[in-house]
């Protein structure tokens, strides 16, 4: 759908914000100027980014970094001053959130993509967490 809909307006770049069912968008190339906004589950594998190579390093490069902890344990080891404090409208009424983003690898369909994981918590409850990711 998202490659017709490019083939329509070439020119126009375009945000998809769609539900945790079709999170694995934002694992696919999709055309440029085109995002993808989307929930992810808790129990997401990410990694870090692959570290720089050296100069006159042997072998093929990484593809990805270490392997980072489950979301809820990356989140609660992040310093206090990694989040942004948010004033949101959530159901028609003003909630403070907190929010922090972190470019990681992600491997829908065994395939590395580097997308933009944004994590979202309740500064009354730094425990509940909520995740979204968007391709970057």
């Amino acid at each position: 759908m998202i490659q017709e809909v490019a083939t329509w307006l070439p020119h126009r770049r375009w945000t998809w914000i769609v539900d945790s069912g079709y999170t694995a968008l934002a694992g696919h190339a999709l055309p440029e100027g085109h995002v993808v906004i989307s929930r992810l589950r808790k129990n997401t594998v990410v990694y870090a980014l692959p570290p720089t190579r050296r100069s006159g390093q042997r072998g093929r490069p990484r593809v990805h970094g270490d392997r980072l902890p489950p979301l809820a344990k990356l989140a609660a080891g992040l310093p206090a001053d990694a989040w942004i404090p948010l004033i949101l409208s959530l159901g028609g009424e003003s909630q403070k959130r907190q929010v922090t983003t972190l470019p990681v690898i992600w491997y829908p369909h065994q395939v590395a993509r580097r997308i933009l994981l944004v994590l979202v918590r309740d500064p009354a409850d730094p425990a509940g967490l909520t995740t979204m990711s968007s391709n970057i």
